[in-house]
Formats: C-alpha cells, sequence, structure tokens
C-alpha cells in the first residue's frame, strides 16, 4: 500500500479500499509439467462507482518479478539437471 492520496480515476471519489489477494498462474511446459507463478495482486476499489484499479500498477510489478524469478528457477534446474526434470508433472 501507498501514502500517496488515492482518487478513483472514473469518478473522482477518495472513497477507495486497498485490497491485496495471492494469485496464482499456472503454466504448461513439455512433457505435461507445469510450473506454478504466484505473485500478490493489489488494487484499490472505489466505493461510490465499484471500479477495480491498479492505481500504482504494483500487480504489474509484482507478476513481472514472479515471471523473472520462475525463468530463474528455470535455468537453475536446466544447468543442474537438463531436461529430464521436465519429464516430471511439475517443478
Amino acid at each position: 500500500m501507498t501514502d500517496k492520496k488515492v482518487i478513483c480515476p472514473a469518478c473522482g471519489s477518495d472513497k477507495l479500499i486497498y485490497q491485496e489477494v495471492i494469485k496464482t498462474i499456472g503454466l504448461a511446459l513439455q512433457n505435461d509439467a507445469e510450473l506454478d507463478l504466484r505473485f500478490k495482486e493489489k488494487y484499490y476499489t472505489c466505493t461510490l462507482c465499484t471500479e477495480s484499479m491498479d492505481i500504482f500498477r504494483e500487480t504489474d510489478i509484482n507478476l513481472s518479478k514472479a515471471v523473472s524469478d520462475a525463468i530463474n528457477e528455470l535455468n537453475k534446474i536446466f544447468a543442474r539437471e537438463g531436461f529430464a526434470k521436465l519429464e516430471e508433472k511439475s517443478i
């Protein structure tokens, strides 16, 4: 959450509720292997017009970091074990 004053871009109200939710996106890889990306979705919901938005792009930053972390983890697995690890059902 930020200390910045938050105004709804849809209606101009300052009556917003900050929310955080842990999200998981499952990615299918070769040989039925799967990789889960977990990240924190952060957004504000206006109590006046009910619009929900990620005003400060916090979710984008968290998702980008989750993707980067997943790529780094896959690189470590491939360097250590080659493609044999992908034959398992999940990483």
